[in-house]
């Protein structure tokens, strides 16, 4: 049916109606099979990764689990079954619906996905040993922790290697189609891009001047099937929207289909959908206001602190012993910054770069970089062992002081020295002094110091405007395979 043919907004007694024509057929993009081999290779090849890691993991538990590794083959047998149940579980919550098929998940991280997969899992073992006998159970729940925390873990490691050594057979390479031109389509390529995507383009009718595109609406079937196209993310295109949704239905099932709203800005992930009489709507939610909710932000910021303190111990001395051997100059970098309300505070880093570095500053300053941002991909004042550090951002973990001692948070605003805070003063970039800055926040994990000047800001107020303790948590559950990763470390 041709577009011009449509009726669809015919006012009739106060109500708007659709034509009966629409929807009387099946929509199918020609040349587009509706369930393709990719969705199917990618869940099975997923699936077969994933039990493979879990039963490496499942037999390191077992291993190191004395008590366990000296009782009888049942209960190791028994506890074989969580690596099935595991992907079982992390299946039946989503893991491996036709949106998840990648090795690492956009909507959701892999961890949130197997911390909540793990907890039936570690119950149905233990129901199971309880069944066959008492005894059995209790020695199944003094390790099932070990056993399905060590399968966890290596279900993430398998996928994060896997991701960049097998990116074809497990569907890590996907290939992008952005319908719409502008500064929303131009910032959705680039965050695809720095995931490891191929973004093939932009199309859009009447595209805006500065944004090239590679052809119009009506060629998007052509050009998903001739680029193999697994992913369009419909980014405000300025394409009639009747058009755009006659076009995009025939495709749905058969690629993975992405729709960004209008003033995606003022939602987060806590936002959701409502239904109205089958129409979405999409609720603006604010930041978590009650007292408790940021009584237990602080706590989790000291235990966790604490935690990390303890558990970093050796990297920590290993940094140490590193920048002493390296150059015998002082081992930590002081520097003033701006925190909650402006007020200033000095954070505790390893030092990275010569000791002249920050007189050597204006001389370096490139002519093309943002006025208020000063990031450099190579910087001649970082040292060796220095680049070692930013890789890994082992440079930041003397922070945790800063957190313990009430000046930062595990989770903020990106704290940022004075003179490229004044910049912040004004606008919805303001807000960011309402929370104390973050060792780690969305910023981190969305591109680190690739993110340009304005896309800082706009993630900081992204941040404080719909923060929530959950919210906190996500993030930090993301933050080690952003940092294992290692994009924007600079």
């Amino acid at each position: 049916m041709a577009i011009d043919d449509l009726e669809v907004h015919q006012r009739a007694g106060g109500r708007f109606l659709l034509s009966p024509s629409i929807g009387t057929a099946p929509l199918e993009a020609p040349g587009i099979p509706r369930n393709g081999s990719r969705v199917r290779r990618s869940r099975q090849n997923l699936i077969a990764l994933d039990l493979l890691c879990a039963y490496i993991g499942v037999v390191a538990g077992i291993v190191f689990s004395r008590e366990t590794f000296h009782t009888h083959l049942a209960v190791i047998g028994l506890l074989g079954l969580t690596s099935p149940l595991l992907v079982f579980w992390c299946g039946l919550i989503g893991l491996y619906r036709t949106g998840n098929l990648r090795p690492i998940p956009s909507s959701l991280s892999v961890t949130s996905f197997l911390l909540r997969g793990g907890a039936p899992t570690l119950v149905c073992a233990l129901g199971i040993g309880l069944l066959i006998n008492p005894r059995v159970g209790l020695i199944v729940l003094s390790s099932s922790l070990l056993v399905v925390g060590a399968a966890a873990v290596a279900v993430l490691l398998g996928r994060l290697v896997a991701v960049r050594l097998l990116p074809n057979v497990v569907g890590g390479h996907e290939k992008v189609l952005i319908v719409g031109s502008g500064e929303t389509a131009e910032a959705i390529a680039f965050r695809f891009s720095k995931k490891g995507s191929d973004v093939v383009g932009m199309i859009d009718d009447d595209p805006l001047p500065g944004f090239p595109t590679i052809g119009s609406i009506e060629n998007i079937y052509d050009i998903c099937k001739q680029s193999e196209i697994s992913c369009i993310v419909i980014a405000h295109p300025r394409a009639p929207w009747l058009k755009v949704s006659e076009l995009i239905a025939p495709l749905i099932g058969a690629i993975d289909i992405y729709l960004i709203p209008s003033l995606h800005e003022l939602m987060s992930w806590r936002s959701g959908t409502m239904d109205l009489a089958g129409m979405p709507l999409i609720p603006i939610v604010g930041a978590q206001s009650a007292p408790s909710a940021r009584h237990g932000k602080r706590v989790m910021d000291i235990f966790g602190a604490a935690a990390l303190l303890l558990l970093c111990t050796p990297i920590l001395l290993f940094a140490i012993v590193g920048l002493l051997l390296d150059d015998r100059a002082p081992v930590f970098f002081r520097q003033e910054r701006a925190g909650r309300d402006g007020e200033v505070f000095r954070i505790w880093k390893f030092r990275t770069m010569v000791c002249d570095a920050e007189m050597r500053k204006s001389s370096l300053r490139p002519d093309d970089g943002s006025p208020h941002l000063f990031k450099m991909k190579v910087d001649p004042r970082v040292t060796k062992f220095g680049n070692v550090l930013r890789r890994y951002s082992i440079d930041e973990l003397p922070q945790l002081f800063n957190v313990l001692t009430g000046q930062m948070s595990l989770v903020g605003p990106r704290p940022y020295p004075l003179d490229e805070s004044n910049a912040l003063q004004t606008g919805s970039a303001a807000s960011r002094f309402e929370m104390l800055p973050g060792m780690t926040g969305l910023w981190q994990v969305s591109g680190r110091s690739d993110l340009t000047w304005d896309e800082l800001c706009r993630l900081d107020a992204i941040y404080v405007r719909s923060w929530s303790l959950l919210w906190d948590l996500r993030i930090l559950l993301q933050t080690p395979a952003a940092v294992l990763r290692g994009d924007g470390a600079y």
